[in-house]
């Protein structure tokens, strides 16, 4: 019966608010970048490695696999800084062109448009994926993080999600509890053998028939030819056929060779939608 049923519900709400944080009242220490200033040659030396490609290993205490310890898009420290993270909530909307948000927004409104009532915003970042499935009509979700430092920034802004710290190939979530999840540039940043565990991760926290949306970067984007992205797509073409092959992402080359029909199929999931438009590519697929 439906009791029962409300009971089970509960019983995983509660493990999960246990495993979320007052993210806006955590003290987080400032790390290298933190401290970076003018005076500082030797920093500011380190701080500039990136510009000319010589990305350095995050440093944190925090217990994060070896993948995450990459400075992504030669920003120094990565995620794991305060000021880094201010500077990736702006930069990377801008460096967007402001298209991305309408991609979480397209996503959110399709997992709304067929019910969803409690959703996973996975790589969550600071939360924009997160809010746009709210502003959608999703009544409970939630977003995972491995970065406090952006989730100090996500709770800020957003305080009506509930975030929680980790990786997902490694978060112990309840079985079934997720009717919808939404994943905005999280695979492309994964070694191939940890999407493998991540999707697997997301098929048991997710409930038979939910719905899956998949924002990533596209393949024409590094795969064409500067020159034909300018022809078919102008400045836009130009723009972010050199982003793809400035911005340092290590595990790019892996995401794009995977064949997403297989890769879904191989986890329980069916692909019903596959598609590219520049500089986007855009999954939907139904959880078995």
């Amino acid at each position: 019966g439906s009791a029962p049923l409300v009971h089970a519900r509960s019983v995983e709400r509660d493990i999960l608010a246990a495993m979320a944080r007052p993210w806006t009242v955590q003290e987080l220490p400032p790390t290298w970048p933190d401290r970076v200033s003018v005076g500082s040659p030797s920093g500011m030396a380190r701080a500039l490695k990136g510009l000319v490609g010589l990305a350095e290993p995050v440093e944190t205490d925090l217990p994060l696999p070896d993948y995450l310890l990459e400075e992504f898009h030669w920003m120094p420290n990565g995620y794991y800084s305060h000021n880094q993270a201010e500077g990736y909530n702006r930069g990377f909307e801008l460096s967007m062109m402001g298209l991305i948000q309408g991609a979480r927004d397209t996503a959110a409104q399709r997992l709304a448009s067929e019910g969803a009532r409690t959703a996973l915003d996975v790589g969550a970042g600071t939360g924009r994926q997160a809010a746009a499935l709210l502003d959608a009509g999703v009544d409970e979700v939630w977003g995972l993080e491995p970065s406090p430092y952006l989730l100090n920034i996500a709770a800020a802004e957003f305080p009506r999600v509930r975030f929680v710290q980790g990786v997902i190939e490694d978060c112990e979530l309840p079985s079934g509890y997720f009717d919808a999840v939404a994943a905005c540039f999280l695979f492309h940043e994964l070694p191939a053998e940890i999407a493998e565990g991540a999707l697997s991760r997301l098929h048991a926290c997710m409930s038979r028939g939910a719905l899956l949306a998949i924002t990533e970067p596209g393949p024409a984007q590094v795969r064409t030819d500067l020159v034909s992205l300018a022809l078919r797509h102008g400045l836009r073409g130009l723009w972010f056929g050199w982003l793809g092959r400035f911005v340092y992402e290590p595990y790019l080359d892996q995401w794009h060779d995977t064949e997403p029909a297989g890769w879904l199929a191989r986890h329980g999931f069916q692909l019903i939608q596959d598609r590219e438009e520049l500089p986007f590519r855009t999954l939907l697929a139904r959880r078995c």
